[in-house]
């Protein structure tokens, strides 16, 4: 692999450890905080109300997924490419579903033991967004649409609703390339935006089911296109102008109780548009100060593994956090132990469960990288 490349792999697999770390330590606030899981004010002492508070927006990293997935899938498109703009959409839908689809069912069946054995014994917050396991929810995420109603979304394992929504998108992404070449990028994007909107406001509890991720994920794939074709465009203070924006789309999310559903919106869109232009960044700067920051190793290493730590870190939390010591059971203490012992134990498990179930089922190129 040359340097070049390697570079834009590694910065773009570090935003995906970066955004899947945020998510795991967030979960440790949702943990010890489960008053905040209501979106209510906790009633925790000031010192970890003040740590937890920055930690509550994990809907802002899996916004970054979104455009990342979309980013990639674009990308790889464009080499693929033969001379006459043809693709193997046979081919990309066969590598599609060998990439996600061994680790998601073997996590669901470690999700459904862990929500059998554990979560429905623990009658607490978060712990009964997760149950009961009923026939209905099963099937929906055996089949990958319990996005589809807002009471399936959380079950089973909380975080495996985005995989749900991901994959849809995946069976668009071939209608949505295709468009963006013929009519362009400002149309498909609307088109998507507008169709998001319209189904949020008309399907029931349309909020909590995130059909703007689909504008967010073509955002994903023009930023691409657009870093390939026209590198000339990204600019050296992209990095900063892509900074400013990951703020302003956290400080959007920094709401009160009953201003959620707005923010949610506003700080997802805010966010994947910082994700894009950084992503636009770093694929045509790889060698930049910038791009090796985000490209270090010790993010790289979570890049690499960062489906399997989506996907498996909140069962293994849950266990952690139910079995934790007897003198470690205070909300601060909790979250100490959760970030000094139950960390690592995470990180190690779900590293494991990579080699497992997700790295033989990569493509060849995929593990040099």
């Amino acid at each position: 692999m040359s340097e070049l490349r390697q570079g834009r792999v590694l910065a773009i697999e570090g935003m995906r450890g970066l955004a899947a770390l945020y998510v795991v330590i967030g979960h440790f606030a949702t943990m010890v905080d489960p008053n905040r899981s209501l979106w209510d004010l906790s009633k925790h002492p000031g010192w970890l109300a003040w740590i937890t508070r920055p930690l509550w927006y994990g809907h802002l990293a899996v916004a970054a997924f979104i455009v990342i997935s979309g980013f990639c899938l674009q990308m790889a498109v464009e080499a693929r490419m033969d001379r006459a703009g043809n693709v193997d959409w046979k081919d990309y839908f066969v590598r599609r579903c060998r990439r996600i689809l061994p680790p998601y069912y073997a996590c669901l069946a470690i999700s459904l033991a862990v929500a059998l054995l554990v979560t429905r014994h623990y009658p607490r917050m978060p712990f009964v967004q997760y149950v009961p396991v009923t026939q209905d929810n099963v099937l929906a995420h055996l089949f990958m649409v319990h996005n589809f109603r807002p009471d399936w979304m959380y079950k089973i394992n909380g975080v495996l609703w985005s995989i749900a929504i991901e994959f849809q998108l995946y069976f668009a992404f071939p209608v949505l390339s295709l468009g963006m070449r013929k009519v362009g990028f400002g149309t498909i994007f609307i088109a998507s935006a507008l169709a998001s909107a319209a189904l949020t406001l008309w399907i029931p509890g349309g909020t909590k089911l995130y059909f703007w991720f689909a504008g967010l994920f073509v955002l994903g794939m023009a930023s691409a296109r657009l870093a390939i074709r026209k590198p000339e465009w990204v600019h050296r203070g992209w990095p900063w102008i892509a900074l400013a924006l990951m703020y302003g789309g956290w400080r959007l999310a920094w709401v009160k109780t009953g201003q959620y559903e707005t923010a949610l919106v506003s700080g997802d869109v805010v966010v994947g548009l910082s994700t894009a232009i950084a992503l636009a960044y770093v694929l045509v700067a790889p060698n930049s100060f910038t791009s090796r920051v985000i490209g270090s190793k010790p993010l790289a290493w979570l890049g690499l593994f960062s489906y399997s730590l989506y996907l498996m870190h909140h069962p293994i939390l849950q266990v952690i956090f139910v079995h934790r010591p007897r003198a470690v059971q205070t909300p601060g203490a909790s979250f100490i132990y959760l970030g000094l012992i139950g960390l690592p134990i995470i990180l190690g498990l779900c590293y494991a469960f990579f080699w497992i179930f997700e790295r033989p089922f990569m493509t060849r190129a995929r593990k040099k990288a």
